[in-house]
C-alpha cells in the first residue's frame, strides 16, 4: 500500500469510528477518546451528505483508495435508517456498537429532519417567486397587447387603401368569423391558392386585424370588430 493509499484508509476509518465507535467509548467509560457532537456530525455529513462539500471530500478519499463513495454512502445510511445486520461490519464489542449506533441515529434523524425542512421551505419560496414572475410576465404582456390594439387601431383608422385590397381583406375576415382557420382551409372557402391566401392574411395581419396562432393557424383579432364594417363600406364604395 502507497503512502497515499494509507492516508486515505486513515482518513475514512477515522470518520466511522467517529461515527460509531467512540461514542460507545463514553459509554463504557473511556471519555477522554469520545469525539464531541460536533466531530460525530461532521463525519456524518462526511460519510452520507450526497452533495457539496463534504461529498467531494469523501469522493476524493475514496477514490485515493479505488473505492466508491457512493456504495460508502449508501451503506452508512442502510445502517442509520436501520439494518442492524451492518454491525459486523465495523470493529468493536457488540455492546459499544449498539451504543454509539442509538446516538448516531439520533444525530441522523435531527439532521435528516432539518434538511426535510429547509428542502420545503425552499420549495415553497420558490413556488412563491415563480407565481410571482408569472403574475408579472402575464401583466407585461396584457400591457403589449392592450398597446399593440391601440396602435394597430390608430393605424388603421388614419390609412387609406384602395377598394379591392380592402374587399379581399375584408373576406379573410369574414371567413375567420367562425374560429380560427388553417391557411390551407381559408385559401378554400376563398377559392384562392395557398400563397395568395397567406398574402392576404399576412396583409390583415399587417393591419392589426387578424393573429397567427399556434400551429398555423389564423384568428380575428380584436381590432377587426370595428375595422370590419369600415372595410365592407370602402370595399362597396
Amino acid at each position: 500500500m502507497t503512502p497515499s493509499e494509507a492516508l486515505g484508509e486513515a482518513v475514512l476509518r477515522q470518520a466511522v469510528t467517529d461515527l460509531f465507535i467512540k461514542s460507545a467509548a463514553q459509554r463504557s467509560g473511556a471519555t477522554d477518546a469520545n469525539p464531541g457532537e460536533d466531530n460525530k456530525l461532521e463525519a456524518l455529513k462526511f460519510l452520507t451528505d450526497e452533495s457539496g462539500a463534504f461529498a467531494e471530500s469523501r469522493a476524493f478519499w475514496c477514490e485515493r483508495v479505488g473505492r466508491n463513495p457512493d456504495h460508502l454512502r449508501k451503506t452508512i445510511i442502510a445502517l442509520l435508517e436501520g439494518d442492524d445486520r451492518l454491525l459486523d461490519l465495523y470493529p468493536g464489542g457488540k455492546f459499544d456498537r449498539a451504543a454509539a449506533l442509538e446516538e448516531t441515529r439520533a444525530i441522523y434523524l435531527a439532521r435528516k429532519r432539518e434538511i426535510e425542512t429547509a428542502k420545503v421551505r425552499w420549495l415553497e419560496a420558490a413556488r412563491r417567486r415563480k407565481e410571482a414572475l408569472e403574475r408579472s410576465l402575464h401583466m407585461d404582456l396584457l400591457r403589449r397587447a392592450n398597446a399593440e390594439r391601440r396602435k394597430s387601431a390608430r393605424s388603421f383608422k388614419g390609412t387609406v387603401y384602395s377598394s379591392a385590397r380592402d374587399a379581399k381583406v375584408a373576406a379573410v375576415l369574414d371567413t375567420l368569423k367562425g374560429g380560427p382557420l388553417l391557411v390551407s382551409r381559408v385559401a378554400f372557402e376563398l377559392e384562392l391558392g395557398w400563397e395568395t391566401a397567406r398574402k392576404w392574411l399576412e396583409e390583415a395581419e399587417r393591419r392589426g386585424l387578424v393573429e397567427r396562432l399556434e400551429k398555423g393557424l389564423w384568428q380575428l383579432a380584436p381590432s377587426s370588430l370595428q375595422a370590419a364594417p369600415q372595410l365592407a363600406v370602402a370595399a362597396s364604395g
